[in-house]
């Protein structure tokens, strides 16, 4: 370990990289990750680098004596949405499942007019259709096109035009249930070692999550994953909109933009903006736009939203995209940086030292692990985990009651069974060989052979009795 102490605490950093920078305290047996980005440099090194510092970091807590781990993810822009998710199986334990849920892609004038454009990539949709899908979550759905009164370029020059009078077929989806990163498939082999649990993984009690808002795109995706499946408490940093102050003894809500705090923002696998858009625009300043508005009138002001919108992953909210649905964090703290570099280690170590007490106050949904207790009715679920829940009241566990928590490592809770069902491998190839396929191809082959041997000895015997007849006929018209 580099010895870069500070006088607020003996908080020092590990290792670093562009995009992952871990610290450990000795004193508190604490570490802290912090996650830059999802996005390293495109290169296969840079993917090779992330996995390896993400792989360390919990080889080094466990090799220090580590228990706890914070997880920063602050103004984080997101980055590849295979990278971020598979990140999070792995801080996880491999207990979450599906990794990768449902999507849609956002239909709307402006991305109308940016696919005609070539400014918005068109969807494959055989692609899709032709990946081998699992469980009720990846079935493919009917009427994946929509019609629209306005031909795009691309049909006008197919002249692909309906019967439906002036409505035209479009390339876009209402929704896709398959895994939508195929995209990043050569990164695949890299994925693999996030695809197992880590050797000293760690459960909900020792896991902390930070974000202020900022956290975007795959980010915001990763956190509002995290707080469905119940991986960590997520603290927020920022104005508490709950909060209420004193002034000349009124008492009042403290001034903000919204009435409500998002762990995370404009969740989703790929997004837009008012700046990208704009900046699209210019490129084709002699293309007539129609639905593009002008650039905000007000420097550095923007907009942006996602184009494919990722649905929730629990089963009461699957109908409803992430970025619709508000993920408030289990706490708040009143924060406000400082006008410097925030990330700094000193600054990093104040913020530490306000933070790591929330390790000992449980959220209303957390259950603290305890084998030895006995659910009422006393018949315990295979393959889960009991223990005490939290006392909402009190921010403590209740040792009195016992109920069930989560699934073991590499065991999910499915919706259909209620229980905890092991998470089938097959999910993370793009193409799955399961039993009933390998019988459906071995009859076809059986099948096909039979056929071919039938049709050989048809040949042969169509060719003997040819010879023969052709042995007998007459020489000169004469026998």
């Amino acid at each position: 370990m580099n010895s870069n102490l500070n006088e607020d605490g003996d908080l020092t950093e590990v290792f670093h990289n562009d995009q992952i920078y871990f610290y450990y305290s000795n004193q508190t047996k604490i570490g802290y990750l912090r996650i830059n980005s999802f996005s390293p440099n495109g290169t296969k090194e840079g993917f090779i680098d992330y996995v390896d510092k993400m792989v360390w970091t919990f080889d080094k807590l466990h090799k220090h004596n580590g228990t706890k781990l914070i997880i920063d993810v602050r103004s984080n822009k997101g980055g590849y949405s295979t990278l971020s998710s598979l990140t999070l199986q792995f801080i996880s334990g491999n207990t979450i499942y599906p990794i990768f849920g449902s999507y849609d892609t956002r239909h709307s004038p402006i991305h109308d007019e940016l696919f005609d454009a070539g400014l918005l990539d068109p969807i494959n949709h055989l692609e899709y259709l032709t990946q081998k899908l699992e469980k009720k979550w990846y079935n493919p759905g009917l009427n994946r096109t929509f019609t629209s009164q306005i031909p795009t370029d691309n049909q006008k020059q197919n002249k692909n035009k309906n019967k439906n009078g002036d409505a035209f077929n479009h390339t876009y989806s209402n929704r896709y249930t398959v895994n939508i990163f195929e995209n990043e498939k050569e990164f695949d082999s890299i994925y693999d070692r996030l695809k197992t649990s880590p050797s000293y993984a760690l459960d909900q009690q020792h896991l902390l999550f930070l974000t202020d808002g900022l956290c975007e795109g795959s980010c915001s995706v990763f956190l509002k994953q995290a707080q469905e499946q119940h991986i960590g408490k997520i603290i927020g940093l920022g104005i508490d909109p709950s909060k209420k102050i004193n002034s000349n003894g009124r008492v009042k809500q403290i001034s903000q933009t919204a009435p409500y705090f998002d762990v995370g923002s404009s969740a989703g696998g790929q997004q837009s903006s008012s700046e990208y858009i704009n900046e699209k625009k210019n490129l084709k300043s002699k293309k007539k736009w129609k639905s593009i508005p002008p650039p905000f009138p007000r420097y550095g002001s923007h907009v942006s939203w996602t184009v494919q919108e990722i649905f929730s992953y629990k089963n009461e909210t699957k109908n409803t995209p992430l970025e619709f649905l508000v993920n408030p964090p289990d706490l708040i703290h009143q924060y406000f940086p400082d006008p410097v570099d925030e990330f700094e280690i000193t600054r990093i170590q104040k913020l530490f030292n306000v933070i790591t007490p929330a390790f000992d106050i449980c959220a209303p949904w957390e259950v603290q692990k305890k084998s030895s207790c006995q659910p009422e009715g006393g018949i315990r679920m295979d393959f889960a985990v009991y223990g005490n829940p939290c006392d909402p009241t009190t921010q403590q566990f209740d040792d009195s009651q016992c109920v069930f928590s989560y699934c073991q490592y590499g065991y999910y809770l499915s919706p259909e069974t209620g229980n905890c069902t092991i998470i089938p491998k097959e999910y993370q190839d793009h193409f799955v060989v399961t039993p009933i396929l390998i019988i459906i191809l071995v009859a076809f082959c059986v099948v096909s052979v039979i056929i071919i041997i039938i049709a050989v000895v048809l040949i042969v015997l169509l060719v003997q009795r040819f010879r023969r007849r052709s042995s007998y006929q007459p020489i000169n018209g004469q026998f």
